[in-house]
């Protein structure tokens, strides 16, 4: 496993990977919840303002993480 810096191009790959993730939260609560209504141009926006993480094997995404940073007070 491989975990580096995510770009831009990695963004449709991520998605992906949250939509299958979130599934079966989605199942429990019986409705669609937020990251399976998240769009590629709302994932962009976010990955304009932080960092993303990609975890690859081979070719195939097997998690990522995000992060921002934010101002408190």
């Amino acid at each position: 496993m491989i975990i580096s810096n995510a770009n831009k191009s990695n963004l449709p790959n991520i998605l992906q990977l949250q939509y299958a993730a979130y599934q079966s939260e989605a199942e429990i609560y019986q409705e669609i919840i937020p990251p399976l209504k998240q769009s590629l141009s709302e994932l962009e926006d976010g990955f304009n303002k932080g960092i993303f993480l990609k975890a690859v094997i081979g070719e195939m995404f097997v998690a990522s993480v995000r992060a921002v940073k934010r101002s408190v007070g």
